[in-house]
Formats: C-alpha cells, structure tokens, sequence
C-alpha cells in the first residue's frame, strides 16, 4: 500500500485500504464454505469408517486454511488457534472459528483473546457465544474491553491499526 491510497495521515486516522463489498462477500462465502467443508469431511470419514487423519488420504489442508485466515499468518495467534484445534472437539472448533470470525477477531486479536481466557478455549466459546444471562453479557463486554485495550497499545507503539472489534 502506498501513501497515496489513504489518507490516514492527513485525517487523524490510521491507515486503511477500502474493500468493495463485493470482495467481502466472497471472502465471507469463501470462509463459511471452508468451515462447512470441514464438517462434511468428518461427517465422510464416518460413513466410511476412516479415520479423520489417515495419513493414507490426502493430507487435509482445511484446518490449516481456516487457521492460516483467522490468524493473518500471525505467528502468536496460528499457536493459539491450532491449540484450541488439538484441545476441541471438531465441531466446538469450527463453532469457535465461526464466532472469531462473525466477531471479527483476527489476527492478533485471537493471541490476545486466548491470552485473556487464560489458554481455555471453552472459556473463550462461551464467551464468544453471549446469550440472555447477565453475567455472559458481562464476560464478553470485559473481553472486548480487553481487545480494545490490546489494541490501542499496539496502535500507539506500533502505529498501524490491527482492525475492528465493537469499538
């Protein structure tokens, strides 16, 4: 990106490209479809009584593909996701994949989420998830404050902007 393409530093604002819509919706497809593959596929390895990491089959890439999206090829936050992978039953990780992504959390976002919930991934879903209880609401409102918090240091020291989370 060059100087030219924002005008963050004339604004107040910290640097940006501007993405069609177009582009987000493909984007968006292109990640649901990607957790929806990863169901089908150990949905598949049953009816064929296989198991899910045979080294016999292809090599399954689609984990890596979801993790490699959520994490930006953050280094911090590829540890955490494959963590909460080796941790979570399938569908707890995709359902979990699901709600960092509907709440964009990516990138760094994830290492300091995981961090937050001290390394739990079921502390981290439920939070994720919300829902009607009080204390629920409370919990998430504390993550994202913790988010945000994160943020705003590494926006300070670091000058670039990591993305959005309910600011």
């Amino acid at each position: 990106m060059s100087c030219q393409s924002c005008s963050g530093c004339f604004t107040g604002k910290s640097c940006h490209t501007t993405r069609n819509s177009k582009q987000v919706e493909q984007d968006h497809h292109q990640f649901k479809s990607l957790l929806q593959l990863a169901l089908t596929r150990k949905n598949d390895s049953k009816k064929t009584n296989l198991p899910l990491h045979d080294d016999a089959s292809d090599h399954d890439h689609i984990i890596p593909t979801i993790v490699s999206q959520l994490s930006d090829n953050i280094y911090a936050s590829q540890v955490a996701l494959f963590s909460m992978y080796s941790r979570m039953s399938l569908e707890e990780f995709i359902e979990l994949a699901e709600k960092l992504y509907d709440h964009e959390v990516t990138g760094s976002l994830v290492a300091w989420a995981w961090e937050y919930c001290h390394q739990d991934p079921v502390n981290l879903l439920s939070r994720l998830r919300g829902g009607g209880v009080d204390d629920i609401v409370t919990q998430q409102q504390e993550l994202w404050d913790h988010l945000d918090g994160q943020a705003e240091v590494h926006e300070v020291f670091n000058g670039t902007s990591v993305g959005r989370v309910k600011r």
